[in-house]
C-alpha cells in the first residue's frame, strides 16, 4: 500500500513539474533593470546572449534546464559587446551558472526579473 502511495506522488511530481515547465515560452527576454541585453531561449535548450542594441549579434552561447518551475542556465564563454564607440562588458557571464523561478512569461532570482519581449 505505502509503495503505491508513494508511486502516486512521484507521477503527481512528475506532471506538476511537466505542467510547470510548459508555461515557460522559448523566445527573447529583458531584464527590468535596463540592463542592455537580450537572453534568446531556443527549443532545444540552448539560450544567445545579445546586445538589445543589436539583437541579431550572438555574443555567446549557453544552455537552459527546467526542473518544475526552476530554470537553470549554464552559460559558455560570453564576449564584450561594441556598440558604436560603446563596450559592454558581458564577460562576467562566462562559465557561470544562474538559477531563477519561472512565473508565467517572466523568471526571477540573483535579484534579477527577466521579461519576455517577443520570439
Amino acid at each position: 500500500m505505502i509503495k503505491k502511495i508513494v508511486v502516486v506522488l512521484i507521477i503527481m511530481l512528475v506532471f506538476v513539474g511537466f505542467i510547470f515547465a510548459q508555461n515557460f515560452r522559448t523566445g527573447q527576454y529583458s531584464p527590468t533593470d535596463g540592463t542592455r541585453i537580450i537572453l534568446r531561449f531556443h527549443h532545444g535548450s540552448t539560450v544567445q546572449v545579445s546586445p538589445s542594441e543589436d539583437p541579431h549579434t550572438v555574443l555567446g552561447r549557453g544552455y537552459y534546464t527546467i526542473n518544475g518551475n526552476r530554470l537553470t542556465i549554464n552559460f559558455g564563454q560570453v564576449q564584450n559587446s561594441f556598440i558604436g564607440n560603446s563596450e559592454r562588458d558581458f564577460t562576467y557571464l562566462s562559465g557561470r551558472t544562474f538559477v531563477y523561478s519561472i512565473q508565467d512569461d517572466s523568471f526571477i532570482g540573483n535579484g534579477e526579473e527577466w521579461v519576455r519581449i517577443g520570439n
